[in-house]
């Protein structure tokens, strides 16, 4: 949990200056989850579940409840009559909206629907969609310069419909800050259980896991984050608890550029609550850093470095000035760690 709420920490102050701390949600988070007639009955019952059983020990953190166009019933999967408990005219103001799929045909070209969505979507912190729910989301404008995935069989007529986002296929959800997109059906409960995690942390996330006997769930299984054009992963801890390095990489506006290359080493003082890259000036490494290991000692890194001709790993002195390749070879090489000794050093290579 430590890890997590330190990653949405370094987000805050790496991309947004000024900064310097993050707000914990106020509780109970409002959910507004859309239903409508031929919505796919998984995709907003995944969803619902997984925010109804998010407690904090006996606290409720989300007020969940479902939206219809209007109050009157509506049919799921040709089977299930469903009664919202709001319409769009009466219901609290959303925190979080989820958008499920289905047939969204006719929905997504709701005009009451849409100028609802356009209008609410400055107070929204989260819009979540579900599968081919992505539509709607496409239908507002909102995923204009984005990233997202949909259901594997909607990737390539999304794509038609929707040209100015990038789809991604093989993605189970893409987080893009306000809005989250994820697969088929059943992404929608991964895609609610990550908006649990990054919200209050891994651990409430793990106990609805355990609850659902969800075993299938990882911590961003299939994440793609873009978070205000920047992506970081990596964290790694200093032995003496002071430092955090991590690698991040900056993502053209269109996303044009996403390639290892733009990789850089960063370290955090949480002394001094400031980020600052390692002078990592010496070629061959240079902004080309995609995994980095901090040694027991906290003396030296290992930094993964993948090019289409030669795949190292590099040890580094704890301020990148003292660099040796340690590995070449052609498999592609990531996440390396090192043995508790400090003397040897294991990665994954394929």
């Amino acid at each position: 949990m430590k890890k997590h709420l330190l990653l949405w920490l370094l987000i805050v102050i790496f991309v947004v200056p000024g900064y310097t701390q993050i707000a914990q949600p106020a509780v109970p988070v409002n959910v507004a989850i859309l239903v409508y007639n031929d919505v796919e009955l998984l995709d907003f019952a995944g969803p619902l579940e997984v925010f109804s059983l998010a407690y904090r020990d006996t606290t409720k953190l989300f007020n969940v409840y479902t939206v219809g166009l209007n109050n009157e019933s509506i049919t799921s999967q040709k089977a299930l009559r469903i009664t919202p408990q709001y319409s769009l005219e009466n219901c609290p103001v959303p925190n979080i909206l989820v958008l499920p799929g289905g047939d969204t045909r006719v929905i997504k070209k709701n005009e009451e629907l849409i100028k609802w969505i356009t209008k609410s979507i400055d107070s929204i912190d989260i819009a979540l969609s579900v599968c081919t729910g992505v539509s709607i989301l496409g239908e507002a404008g909102l995923l204009d310069n984005q990233r997202a995935t949909t259901h594997k069989y909607a990737i390539e007529r999304m794509q038609e419909n929707y040209p100015k986002a990038s789809f991604l296929a093989n993605t189970r959800f893409v987080d893009n800050g306000k809005i989250i997109t994820t697969a088929g059906i059943s992404a929608g409960i991964d895609g609610a259980l990550y908006v649990v995690q990054r919200l209050f942390g891994e651990e409430v996330a793990r106990d609805i896991v355990d609850w659902m006997e969800y075993d299938s769930w990882r911590p961003d299984n299939g994440l793609i984050m873009v978070n205000r054009k920047t992506i970081i992963q990596d964290l790694c801890w200093s032995p003496d608890n002071i430092y955090v390095y991590f690698s991040a990489m900056k993502v053209k506006p269109d996303f044009s550029d996403y390639s290892p290359q733009l990789w850089t080493v960063y370290r955090f003082d949480t002394n001094k609550k400031n980020i600052k890259p390692l002078p990592l000036k010496k070629e061959p490494i240079e902004k080309s850093a995609l995994n980095v290991a901090v040694s027991p000692s906290g003396n030296q890194l290992a930094i993964a470095k993948n090019e289409i001709d030669q795949r190292n790993i590099f040890i580094l002195d704890e301020d990148g000035k003292d660099i040796w390749a340690l590995v070449i070879g052609d498999a592609n090489i990531s996440a390396p760690s090192w043995s508790p000794d400090g003397k040897n050093i294991a990665f994954s290579g394929t």
